[in-house]
């Protein structure tokens, strides 16, 4: 299966992570965008998106300071509330990649119910990633293989 293939296979699949909105123009501005978008992507948005959205650097900084907006990951923004359950991990992940990234391994086997409650990922265990785009870089660290834990 070619990287495209896979790519669109988990974007038709009914998972209940959603693939991330990646549309070259934003469906509205502000902060009505900021919810859509956090809606479909598990409280999740990427900083590209808000900047599509209209949301500058000083609005970004205001609404990191008064707690709207948490930092998760590198360009990763969580929405109204400082922490995110085990899907939303996944989504920040996913997201980081900005599209090009793919869940992978045991964390997609917990994805799909493949694992039993015994292996099932704890707060603090890594998201397991595949980069399938050419375009893909992870930000906050040296790892630079087609496979990433986040």
């Amino acid at each position: 299966m070619t990287s495209r293939s896979a790519t669109e296979a988990v974007r038709a699949s009914n998972l209940p992570i959603a693939a991330p909105d990646c549309s070259s123009g934003p469906g509205g501005t502000g902060d009505r965008e900021i919810a859509r978008l956090a809606e479909r992507q598990h409280g999740h948005v990427h900083l590209y998106q808000l900047r599509a959205a209209g949301i500058g650097r000083n609005a970004l900084a205001h609404r990191v300071r008064t707690g709207r907006l948490h930092v998760t990951l590198p360009g990763v923004h969580l929405v109204g509330r400082p922490s995110s359950d085990i899907h939303g991990r996944m989504m920040a992940a996913v997201l980081q990649l900005r599209g090009d990234g793919l869940i992978s391994a045991r964390t997609a086997a917990q994805l799909w119910g493949m694992i039993d409650t015994t292996q099932l990922l704890q707060a603090g265990d890594p998201i397991d990633v595949l980069v399938v785009g050419g375009s893909a870089r992870i930000d906050h660290g040296a790892a630079k293989e087609p496979h990433a834990r986040l």
